[in-house]
């Protein structure tokens, strides 16, 4: 066996107060720590109202698709 030590830089973004970072509106979060493939460019730094409104879209348009299937399934006869 062998133990191989190593130094690595880890690079952080956080978000400024009141704001909050997200990538692709997909993610939201207050720190990123970034991986080796990841970058800063990925990131954008929203206002915390803003990703409030992002997520309730986001939950809304869930809902509606979810009525849409549920709409289009049969109902089985009682």
């Amino acid at each position: 066996m062998e133990i191989k030590q190593e130094t690595r830089e880890l690079r952080t973004l956080n978000a400024a107060p009141v704001h909050t970072l997200t990538c692709d509106n997909v993610y939201f979060t207050k720190t990123v720590y970034l991986g080796s493939k990841d970058s800063a460019d990925n990131w954008r730094e929203v206002s915390d109202e803003e990703a409030s409104e992002i997520l309730q879209r986001i939950a809304e348009e869930e809902e509606a698709r979810e009525r849409t299937r549920q709409g289009t399934q049969e109902v089985p006869d009682v």
